[in-house]
């Protein structure tokens, strides 16, 4: 007698598989039953004039042995399957085995009726095998995941700055009045966390799963994106999917670092490892597009080709360049339309909006929330007067933190004017980056105080 399962017992991640040898007979019966005579699967002329050589086994039909998995797997547990995805990374003959050999309950829930009234659940990346195009293995994968959420990424969406003590432990309290500042006014859109500004890179795997759970419990339901810095597409996979399990809405794809190394301007890789990332977890993705000159930097094709793959949503188009960020922008609305642009480049910000953008992501907003909010409004009205307004009362706090060498050292910066600002105790990053020294510190203290007095930056 089968032993009943509670919800609680199904984990994130846990495995199933089933082999089967697939006969005529299997086939005959499903044809039959549903009538599905495709030539393929009944023409043996026809298939063998195919690329596959002979006739394949109808591919929902071995799907539906996946079926069969969750049958014997669930036996006891009431559970709705709001949307199965399959991949087929190879044809299926007579004859043959089928291997069904992962199940990953990621995103089972406990209301089968959450999904009403929601969207509508968006496919993955599903292959038939009349269609597979991976290596020839007859295998078959489930996955049993809610809909696909895409967040709204028009507007604003700050990338925010991780305060450290004096110990270089995460200071919580300050990170939590960061939040109050810049992330939770109306007018903010989004939070981005774990990128460049978070200091990403330098966190471990359990502190940048808490910077994604205190800030989802902070900022309530607002979009929440997630930095994936990574050296390898299976650590890139490792932290996205843990960024999942935290509680963010996007993962933000930065360039692995062997992409530097020229394979960045051409297509082949950074397609492969996009889509490799995407496949792998529940949640779209954006990509962080690196300055041309740093050698990271993705080519007009390149983005076009990232954006038309599922899940990808939006670009955080850092080009550096006005004329790349034009490009960039032209290649990816045509390659999809529904793919944000979010000029992120700190010089071009006027420009980059007057040619057009979908939204601004800045780690600036961490120290100017108010600005970014009244410069958005302007490029949504289409007030060329209103954005040029904006933008010189912007100004100045711009040349302040992005202006004097080392750029590397711009989001340290923000710290030092939050630091002035009151919001933390400490500006110190951690290393290899440095503080900044004491005269730009006092510069930054300077202007930020002139934009208090003008109203520009304001605290409650």
């Amino acid at each position: 007698m089968y032993e009943p399962k509670s919800f609680d017992d199904l984990k994130v991640n846990d495995r199933v598989s089933l082999s089967k040898t697939i006969t005529e007979a299997d086939g005959a019966l499903y044809i039959a039953a549903t009538g599905d005579f495709g030539p393929v699967h009944v023409d043996e002329v026809y298939a063998g004039a195919t690329r596959f050589g002979r006739r394949l086994a109808p591919g929902i039909m071995v799907a539906g042995l996946c079926t069969s998995i969750l049958t014997s797997e669930l036996v006891g547990t009431i559970g709705v399957s709001v949307e199965d995805r399959f991949w087929f990374t190879g044809p299926v003959f007579y004859g043959r085995h089928a291997h069904l050999r992962r199940l990953d309950r990621r995103a089972a829930r406990r209301d089968p009726h959450h999904h009403l009234g929601g969207e509508r659940p968006q496919r993955g990346r599903p292959r038939s095998a009349e269609g597979a195009r991976e290596p020839e293995i007859s295998t078959a994968e489930t996955v049993m995941s809610k809909p696909m959420r895409k967040p709204d990424l028009r507007g604003v969406t700050v990338a925010t700055v991780l305060p450290f003590k004096d110990d270089s432990s995460i200071d919580w309290d300050g990170y939590a009045r960061v939040l109050d500042y810049c992330a939770c006014p109306d007018g903010i859109a989004a939070v981005f966390v774990n990128g460049h500004a978070g200091e990403g890179g330098s966190l471990s795997d359990d502190e940048r799963q808490a910077v994604i759970e205190r800030t989802r419990k902070h900022i309530g339901g607002k979009p929440l994106l997630s930095g994936i810095i990574a050296h390898s597409t299976a650590e890139a996979i490792h932290q996205a999917q843990l960024a999942e399990a935290a509680g963010a809405d996007c993962a933000v794809l930065f360039p692995p670092a062997p992409l530097g190394g020229g394979a960045s301007a051409t297509s082949r890789a950074p397609v492969a490892f996009v889509q490799a990332v995407s496949s792998a977890i529940g949640i779209p993705v954006s990509i962080f597009q690196y300055p041309l000159a740093s050698g990271f930097g993705y080519s007009p094709e390149t983005l076009a080709k990232i954006a038309a793959l599922d899940g990808v949503i939006a670009i955080k188009e850092g080009s550096d360049s006005i004329f790349a960020y034009d490009e960039n922008r032209r290649a990816v609305k045509r390659a999809d339309p529904s793919v944000a642009i979010l000029p992120s480049n700190f010089n071009w910000f006027l420009p980059q909006l007057a040619i057009g953008g979908d939204g601004i992501l800045s780690g600036l907003v961490s120290l100017a929330p108010d600005l970014f909010v009244a410069l958005w409004q302007a490029a949504l009205a289409d007030d060329l007067t209103a954005l040029r307004a904006v933008n010189e009362r912007l100004y100045p706090i711009v040349r302040a933190i992005y202006g004097p060498a080392p750029i590397m050292d711009m989001h340290t910066r923000m710290k030092v004017g939050l630091k002035a600002l009151g919001l933390i105790g400490n500006a110190d990053p951690r290393p290899p980056l440095l503080p900044v020294v004491p005269a730009l510190c006092d510069a930054i203290a300077t202007t930020l105080g002139a934009a208090r007095a003008t109203g520009d930056i304001r605290l409650a």
